[in-house]
């Protein structure tokens, strides 16, 4: 069951667990709870990307709150494609409510040589 977060909670967002990150590759969210039980299941959704730029396609999901001392955690990981197109700069962030993460930068890869 996903529960929608009561506005006497509070979301705290940790740095992410890199600044910037290539495509291909992943970053980690850690968000702290008060008042959400644990157990419960907390929506979350990206935003700066596209559904193309994320290996599993999807800018939304849930994630399960966890006992972390008196209060709650919980982790999303986000994993990135690889998808050797060169984009513009992304900002990947991740939104619980009203609380949004700090941003990652995604770098594309140098593109292949020409053959």
């Amino acid at each position: 069951m996903v529960t929608a977060v009561d506005p006497r909670s509070t979301l705290n967002d940790n740095p992410p667990s890199l600044t910037t990150v290539s495509e291909g590759s992943s970053v980690t969210f850690t968000i702290d709870t008060v008042n959400v039980e644990w157990g419960s299941k907390v929506q979350y959704t990206l935003t700066g990307v596209s559904q193309s730029d994320l290996a599993d396609g999807s800018l939304t999901g849930n994630a399960t709150v966890v006992a972390n001392g008196a209060n709650g955690r919980t982790t999303v990981t986000v994993n990135l494609a690889a998808d050797q197109l060169t984009e513009a700069a992304e900002s990947l962030r991740l939104v619980v409510g009203s609380t949004t993460s700090a941003a990652v930068a995604i770098q594309d890869p140098a593109p292949p040589p020409p053959t």
